[in-house]
C-alpha cells in the first residue's frame, strides 16, 4: 500500500512540474525578439535623435598677450645713475622725468663754455673798435694825399691796415659763432642727464614694465634703465592653420579668454595677419588688439581666442559618436524602427561643435546609433535597451543631447 501510495506521489509531481515547465517556455518564447537576418544576433545599441538647429563653427586658437607698444628709457650720454624717479608698476605720463644722471661735469662745461663764449664777444668789440679806428686813419691820410702831404706808400699802409681789422672783425664773429655752438653742445649734453618719458603716438601714460638698473650705478650711453608699456590696448599673438587662413580677416571680432581669469572674456579684432606661413609649423602669425581699460589682463599671460569662421540657424545635426567610417565612407548608421535594423548611411559632414556635427547631405530623420556601430555591418539586427527604437525627433533648435 504504501509502495502504491509513493507512486502515485511521484507522478503528479512529475506532472505538476512538467507543466510548469512549460509554462515557463511558452512564456520565454512569447518574449523571444525575432530571430535576427542571416541568423546573425542582434546587437544591443544606443541611439540618439536626429534633430535640426543652429551650429557654430569657432576655431579655437591658443596664444600670448604682448603690450601694444614697449619703449625702452635709456641715457643718451654715459654716467653714474643719481636718482631713479619710478619703479615697477608705476604710471608715467608723457614728459615726466623718469631719471637724472650726475651732472657735476657737465655743469662746468657749459659754465667754461658761457666764459668762453664772453671773452668772445669781447674781442669782437675790440676788432670792431680797432677796425673803426683804422678807417678813420684811412680817411686822415687820404685827405692828406689829396692835399699832397702824405705820400701814396702812406695811403696803401693804411688802406692796408684797414683790411686787416675787418678781417679781424670777422674772425672775432666767427669765433663767437663757434663758442656759441659749443655752448649749445655742452647745454644739450647737460639736458641730456635728465632722462624723461617720451614716445610718440598713442595715449599719454605707460606703466613701468621692468626696471634694469639701480640709483649709483654707472650707465653706458644707451643702456636700459626701465621699459614703459602701453598696456590700455593689448596684442594677443595666435597662431592660423593653413585651413583656416582663407577665412580670417583683419576687423573679424574674436573672443579673448585668459586662464588667469576663467570665466571672464573680452572681445577683441584682428589687426595683423601675416602674409607667410613659417616652414615649421605651417602656420600663420595672427595679431587680435584687446581692449584693456582697466589694466586686468596683464603682457605675457597665456590666452585663448575664439574665432567664429561660420554658423547656420537651421540645419540637421547628429551626435559626433554617431560618426563612423567604413571602408573608406563617412556615415551613420540609421535604425528602421519597424524591422529593428540598423542601415548605413553615407554622409557629408560639415560644422563641427563640440559633440555635435552637422550633416550636409542626405537629408537625415530618425534615430541615429551613438554605441555599438563598431559591431554593426549594413543592414544588421539591433537592440535598444528599452526594447523598442526611439522615435524619431526633428526639433528645431534642439541639440543630439538635448533630445536625448
Amino acid at each position: 500500500m504504501r509502495t502504491l501510495l509513493r507512486n502515485v506521489f511521484l507522478l503528479a509531481s512529475a506532472i505538476v512540474l512538467g507543466a510548469l515547465g512549460w509554462a515557463v517556455y511558452s512564456k520565454l518564447s512569447q518574449e523571444a525578439p525575432v530571430p535576427p537576418p542571416r541568423g546573425r544576433p542582434a546587437v544591443a545599441i544606443e541611439v540618439r535623435p536626429v534633430v535640426t538647429g543652429p551650429i557654430r563653427d569657432v576655431r579655437r586658437m591658443p596664444g600670448t598677450l604682448f603690450a601694444s607698444n614697449e619703449v625702452d628709457i635709456a641715457p643718451k650720454i654715459g654716467g653714474r645713475l643719481a636718482r631713479l624717479n619710478v619703479d615697477i608698476g608705476d604710471v608715467v605720463r608723457r614728459g615726466d622725468e623718469i631719471a637724472r644722471l650726475d651732472d657735476d661735469e657737465l655743469t662746468q662745461e657749459v659754465m667754461r663754455a658761457q666764459s668762453d663764449l664772453e671773452v668772445a664777444r669781447a674781442n669782437l668789440r675790440k676788432a670792431h673798435a680797432e677796425a673803426g679806428q683804422a678807417a678813420r686813419e684811412y680817411e686822415r691820410v687820404a685827405i692828406l694825399a689829396d692835399r699832397r702831404v702824405a705820400s701814396p706808400s702812406d695811403l696803401d699802409a693804411a688802406l692796408m691796415t684797414q683790411r686787416v681789422k675787418e678781417s679781424d672783425v670777422k674772425v672775432a664773429e666767427a669765433a663767437i659763432m663757434q663758442r656759441e655752438a659749443i655752448l649749445r653742445t655742452a647745454e644739450i649734453r647737460l639736458s641730456y642727464t635728465r632722462i624723461v618719458a617720451d614716445w610718440q603716438g598713442g595715449t599719454d601714460t605707460r606703466v613701468v614694465g621692468e626696471r634694469f638698473a639701480n640709483e649709483g650705478a654707472v650707465l653706458q650711453s644707451n643702456q636700459r634703465i626701465v621699459s614703459l608699456l602701453d598696456i590700455d590696448t593689448l596684442r594677443a599673438v595666435v597662431h592660423a592653420t593653413e585651413r583656416d587662413y582663407p577665412r580670417l580677416r583683419v576687423g573679424q571680432t574674436a573672443r579673448v579668454v585668459a586662464d588667469a581669469f576663467p570665466g571672464r572674456a573680452v572681445e577683441g579684432q584682428i589687426s595683423r595677419l601675416a602674409p607667410l606661413f613659417r616652414e615649421a609649423s605651417r602656420q600663420a602669425r595672427t595679431e587680435l588688439a584687446v581692449p584693456n581699460p582697466d589694466h586686468v589682463f596683464k603682457p605675457g599671460m597665456f590666452i585663448r581666442a575664439e574665432i567664429l569662421l561660420g554658423e547656420r540657424d537651421s540645419t540637421t545635426l547628429v551626435p559626433v559618436a554617431s560618426l563612423v567610417d567604413r571602408e573608406g565612407q563617412r556615415g551613420v548608421f540609421v535604425v528602421d524602427g519597424e524591422t529593428k535594423t540598423a542601415r548605413f548611411v553615407p554622409v557629408t559632414v560639415g560644422i563641427i561643435e563640440g559633440q555635435t556635427a552637422e550633416i550636409l547631405d542626405p537629408p537625415l530623420t530618425g534615430d541615429v546609433v551613438t554605441l555599438g556601430q563598431n559591431l554593426l555591418d549594413d543592414g544588421a539586427a539591433v537592440l535598444i535597451p528599452d526594447g523598442t527604437p526611439r522615435p524619431a525627433s526633428v526639433a528645431a533648435g534642439a541639440t543630439p543631447e538635448a533630445a536625448s
